[in-house]
Formats: structure tokens, sequence, C-alpha cells
């Protein structure tokens, strides 16, 4: 006890000490709430799986928030986590951890280990730095707000990255290691399924090129040896009764590829720009390719269980220097191609116009408007065109 005693002295001491030496973190809160408001009308000639004659209209509200971290230790060390809360046809309130990750900077150099937020595509998965209320009806980032990625853009992988970049520079290059980027059970903690290996992992590169101030090109690369070939790749426009297996009274269709022991390889191209020829004019353009090779079973290929999708769009965005609060309006052209294996081919074309106002003064508060038009078709099961008007209330802090 005579030793014990001064021992546990000592531990308190020079826990104290070592609490009163330790880096103070500063921390940076921050968040967005998002309410929209939807109206339209679809009208769907035999497309999907229940054969369906439709003209229908309607009517919804959506609704999401989500809170931020940044912890700051050193010039050096960070952290960052988001956590999203989403209202969906499940629950009242879904929290998605969308980033949660640790970051080293040194030089030129950083280094990022976790969870991080969707890497690819052009549009940002944030809505507040989005030109349009929605991001796509089409499929670019899933069904908004419900998916946060569609398996086109991959999820929000859990693994590494190491970005390399100079502020005179005018590269910037990022590679990333993770569990993969388009397979769901991936961006979990968890083992992956039955048609893609738990050593499987996901590769990827982004490299952006600003050569003035006035553009950025970026051209984006992601891999995985392996995924679910018994996927739901969603096509079309969204729709008011989207259900998690992407059935939407027939203005969707998937490809299921049957029994399989291992998915095909997935490879995803993407090549866009940003340029601002002009003071207030914004032009945005992207082209993407997004295949799956065939699968296997007992280590023979089945034929016909590949798919491949092409996609792009061009944006310009206009904003009035002379309104009395912040103004700009968007117009925005998408077009997919997609064809599968042993399933139909189709295309996709959405034209969008908004309207993005933040009339409040010292208030970060966006109110938007969007009026898009939708027609897909398909050779196999038929054709849909939609149109609908969106609303956005959006607050950030």
């Amino acid at each position: 006890m005579r030793i014990l005693a001064p021992t546990l002295a000592l531990i308190a001491v020079g826990t104290a000490t070592a609490a009163d030496n330790a880096i103070r973190p500063e921390f940076e809160f921050g968040g967005f709430l998002n309410v929209l408001g939807r109206v339209g009308d679809m009208e769907a000639q035999s497309l999907g799986f229940n054969s369906i004659d439709d003209d229908r209209w309607h009517a919804r509200f959506n609704g999401f928030a989500g809170v931020d971290m940044d912890v700051r230790f050193t010039d050096a060390i960070g952290a960052r986590a988001d956590l999203w809360l989403v209202h969906d046809e499940a629950s009242f309130a879904d929290p998605v951890l969308r980033d949660a990750y640790l970051a080293w900077s040194q030089g030129d150099w950083q280094v990022k280990g976790g969870k991080m937020i969707r890497p690819l595509g052009w549009m940002s998965p944030h809505p507040e730095r989005q030109y349009r209320v929605r991001a796509s009806t089409i499929g670019y980032d899933g069904h908004e707000p419900y998916y946060f990625s569609s398996r086109v853009l991959g999820n929000d992988p859990l693994g590494g990255s190491v970005t390399w970049g100079r502020r005179d520079a005018p590269v910037r290059l990022t590679a990333m290691l993770n569990n993969g980027f388009f397979y769901d059970e991936d961006a979990g903690n968890y083992a992956t399924g039955t048609t893609r290996e738990n050593n499987g992992l996901g590769y990827g590169a982004i490299a952006t090129f600003v050569p003035v101030d006035v553009a950025a090109i970026e051209f984006q690369v992601a891999y995985d040896h392996g995924t679910d070939n018994n996927a739901t790749y969603v096509f079309g426009p969204s729709g008011p009764d989207v259900v998690p297996n992407g059935e939407d009274r027939g203005n969707t269709y998937r490809d299921s590829f049957g029994a399989q022991d291992a998915g095909g390889d997935a490879l995803f191209l993407d090549l866009n720009a940003t340029v601002k020829p002009m003071s207030p004019l914004t032009i945005g353009f992207e082209v993407i390719r997004f295949a799956i090779g065939e699968g296997q079973d007992d280590g023979d290929t089945i034929d016909g269980t590949d798919y491949e999708r092409w996609q792009g769009l061009l944006m310009g965005n206009w904003a009035f220097d002379r309104a009395p609060f912040p103004t700009s309006v968007t117009g925005m052209i998408q077009h997919i191609r997609a064809e599968m294996g042993n399933g139909p081919e189709g295309t996709a074309w959405e034209y969008a116009v908004a309207l993005l106002t933040e009339p409040l003064d010292r208030v970060p508060l966006r109110l938007d408007g969007e009026l898009t038009w939708v027609q897909a078709e398909s050779d196999e099961t038929g054709a849909a065109h939609q149109w609908e008007f969106a609303a956005r209330a959006l607050l950030t802090f």
C-alpha cells in the first residue's frame, strides 16, 4: 500500500500535467436544412414490369438536413464528421454518416483516412453547392433525396486518399484506395455479399488541371475488382412512388443478372470541366462512361451479364449582377444511354431550368424553383415522359 499510493499519486499528477499540456482543438460547426415541394405529371406507355399505360400527376414534399463538424488540432492534423438526417419511406429520420475521417497535411501533401463523402462526379453531393434544386431526375445521383449515390457514381467510400498539389502549380492529383466504390455493402464496416470477395478493393484517381483562374478540367477514374452484378440500375424519371428496389410503376427498369458467385469488374471514367468565360456566366460540362464486365459462376463466364452506360450534361448558369439580392438562373441538359447484356437498351433526356435566389439580407436562406422535362425510351420496355416543378427552401449555417 505504501508503494501503491505514491504510484497512483504520480500517475494522477502526470495525467493532469499531460492534460494541461495537451493541444486544445479548434471546432467549427455547420450544416443545412433542405425542404422541397414537388408537383408534376408523368405519362408512361408499357414501360417496366407492370406494362402500364398511365397518365397521372403527383404532388409531394421532401426534407432532409445535415450537420458537420471540423476539428483542427494543429496546422497539419485535423478531422471531419458529417451526419445527414434523411426522411425516407422507411423511417422519419435515418442518420447517414457521410464523412468521418482524419486528415494530415504537410507541405504539398494531404492524407485522409476514414469514411469520405462521394468523391466521384462533377455535381457536388452537397445541396448548397449545386446549381439546381435537384441534381437530376434521371439518375445522376440516385433518387434524391432518398439515395445519396447511384451505382454509377459510387458510394461514400471507406478507405484512404493521398493528394498532392502546390498552390503555384496548375495540377492537383489524388489517389484513392478503399473497400470499393460501386457495391453498397462496401460503404459499411461489414463483410461484402455473395458476388464480391472480401479482399476486393476499389482503386481510384482524380487529376485536376487549372490552366487559368477561370477554367478547371478534371479527369476521374475508379475501378472495382469484382462488384455486385445482381444490382438494381435505375433508369428514367424518378416519379412520385419510388421504392427501394427501383420499381416505380413502370418508369424505371432493372436487369437481374441471375445466379453468379463473382461479379464483373466495374470501371468508371469521368471527364468534366468548369469554365467562367465572363463574370456572370459559369459553364459546366461532363461525360461519364460506367461499365461492369461479365460475372462468373463456378469459374465460368456468364454471357450477357455485362452492363454499359454513357451519360453527360451541359450546364450554363447566369448571375444577375444588378439584381437587388443574389439571383441566378441555370439551364441544363442531361442525357443517358444504357445497354444491358441480357436486357433492354434505352435512352433518357432531361431538360431543366432553375431560378436560384437568396432574398434575405445576412440570412443564408435560398429560395429556389426548378422546372424539368424528362423523356425516356427503351427498345423493350416502352417510353415515358414527365414534367415536374420543384420549389426549395435551403438554409445553411
